[in-house]
């Protein structure tokens, strides 16, 4: 792992036993949990580095009709449980992001990284670091049948993401013609979204407001990275973990036919 952060599990604050990241606590998810969801409310829910910034970007450019002159910093970063900070010592007295995005005007696109009991009740009620991988794809996968849920893969991305935005777009109810698919497409990739971010990283420099640096969020957006990060022994052993974890996992399983 790069750099030398080095911290104590204790030094989490938990939820429901769901060890949460340093710019939340208890306190906000449960507020968060009382959110009221509207029919066209959208939430794009992810296990962190799994293709988030890019599945949001890709949403927004959707709803702007592949305009990326509508798509700002709030709309490239926000996940929805946090704060918007850039140390924890300053989420007691900063406001976090759901309540920023309440009022806004629909369709509210909101982010996450909880499991799937921490999100806002309703979403169960109306149909409309962060713990382990395994658990959290074996916590969603139990929803795999309801129809307002669509299960998106980031290796569906990376080998055809024109099939994945037009998947996903049918799924919001927009009807894209090939022209806007073409923009988005475009608007979305890596390249384009790193500009876009280390530009809205310079802007929040230039206020010096707290606010965390936007050009983190976007890596290097390949796939197999592991074969860089694993020794061989370590990737049998985790092999054996994912057989023993997910062999009744359905979306395990079909996130294994992608590789």
């Amino acid at each position: 792992m790069e750099g030398s952060l080095h911290l104590s599990v204790n030094a989490f604050s938990h939820k429901d036993d769901f060890p949460l990241p340093l710019q939340t606590t208890p306190q906000i998810i449960e507020e968060f949990q009382k959110l009221d969801i509207s029919e066209d409310d959208v939430f794009i829910v992810t296990y962190p580095k799994s293709g988030t910034h890019w599945m949001q970007e890709i949403v927004h450019l959707i709803y702007a009709n592949g305009d990326v002159s509508k798509i700002n910093a709030s709309h490239r970063t926000t996940v929805a449980e946090l704060v918007d900070v850039a140390g924890p010592e300053l989420v007691a007295s900063s406001v976090s992001n759901f309540l920023v995005q309440m009022d806004l005007p629909p369709p509210r696109i909101f982010t996450s990284h909880l499991a799937s009991r921490l999100l806002p009740e309703q979403i169960w009620q109306k149909r409309f670091i962060f713990g382990s991988w395994f658990d959290h794809l074996l916590d969603y996968s139990a929803h795999v049948d309801k129809d307002f849920f669509l299960p998106v893969f980031f290796e569906d991305m990376k080998k055809d993401v024109e099939s994945v935005i037009k998947r996903v777009s049918s799924f919001l109810g927009r009807d894209l013609d090939e022209q806007t698919v073409q923009k988005i497409i475009a608007a979305s990739s890596i390249d384009a979204m790193k500009e876009n971010f280390n530009e809205d990283t310079e802007k929040v420099v230039a206020l010096n407001d707290g606010r965390m640096p936007r050009d983190i969020f976007v890596n290097k957006g390949t796939m197999l990275q592991w074969k860089t990060r694993f020794t061989k022994e370590q990737n049998e052993r985790f092999d054996e973990v994912f057989q023993e974890k997910m062999k009744e996992c359905e979306l395990a399983s079909s996130y294994t036919s992608r590789l």
